[in-house]
């Protein structure tokens, strides 16, 4: 008797090592899931493209841990000078200008509290 064209999903889960639902899923997701009425198959020769398909991405270190030096170790561009932080930061803390059109201000209305 020959092999068959094509295995059941549970056989491919169980030759890939994987739960059945995500070897359909990833089956139909690749469009390798064959479907005749009710049953659903797959093309064994099919296998290592779905287990590819299932390997993450390499992720790189998110430290080197090399030492970097002391002072002016950042990666970022030099800002500037302390000075001109200093008077950034200051001009930051001062009163900011009136966004209202009309340059008028209304009077407050006191309000009295009901016990």
């Amino acid at each position: 008797m020959t092999a068959p064209l094509t295995i059941t999903v549970r056989e491919a889960a169980e030759r890939l090592a994987f739960p059945i639902a995500t070897t359909e899923r990833v089956a139909r997701d690749l469009g390798l899931l064959i479907m005749a009425g009710n049953r659903k198959r797959i093309d064994p020769n099919d296998l290592p493209e779905i287990m590819n398909s299932c390997r993450s991405e390499r992720k790189d270190r998110a430290s080197t841990g090399a030492r970097t030096p002391a002072f002016g170790s950042s990666a970022t561009p030099d800002a500037g000078t302390v000075q001109q932080a200093l008077g950034i930061a200051a001009k930051l803390k001062g009163r900011s200008r009136s966004t209202s059109r009309t340059a008028t201000s209304a009077p407050v209305v006191p309000l009295s509290r009901v016990k």
